[in-house]
């Protein structure tokens, strides 16, 4: 009766740490993106309010993350394909103003990129990339952790439809 009680705790505790890991890792957490303390990459800072009226696709995201590197190329993309469309699309780094700077030169110039003051783990980001899609009203709409779909034409149209 004992090793069923020791097995049961075991298989309880187990399922207890996978839920645990599942939800920091896997599942995009609640954002309050009014209180982010961001800089642009001259060290100014930036409300996000400032685009208030806009939809934007917020993306946390890291220099060394192929994902990454990938979904900002996408992105540009992305964002000349919904220019007429009220789109922002803001990309979002804790690593130094310095790093973000020599990046920039290598990424599409429509993309905006953005400093955090806070570490990622302040704010409970964990994966790379995760994405945020914030509508005209400045509700979340979608948010993933993970790759998007890079297939610039198939996005656009995925943007559209959930902002409409």
């Amino acid at each position: 009766m004992t090793k069923k009680i020791i097995n049961g705790g075991a298989i309880v505790l187990i399922i207890l740490i996978a839920a645990f890991y599942y939800h920091r890792y896997r599942m995009a957490p609640e954002m309050d993106f009014n209180r982010l303390e961001l800089t642009d990459l001259n060290n100014a800072p930036v409300k996000l309010e400032s685009f208030k009226g806009k939809k934007q696709v917020i993306n946390f995201f890291a220099t060394w993350c192929g994902p990454c590197i990938r979904e900002i190329i996408e992105f540009g993309d992305v964002q000349a394909i919904l220019k007429n469309e009220n789109f922002v699309f803001i990309c979002i780094s804790d690593e130094p103003v310095e790093r973000l700077q020599g990046f920039r030169e290598r990424m599409p110039q429509n993309v905006l990129i953005l400093h955090s003051v806070a570490k990622f783990d302040g704010i409970n980001i964990y994966t790379f990339p995760t994405s945020y899609l914030i509508g005209e009203n400045e509700r979340v709409i979608f948010k993933k952790t993970g790759e998007l779909n890079l297939d610039a034409d198939a996005l656009a149209a995925e943007l559209k439809q959930l902002t409409h």
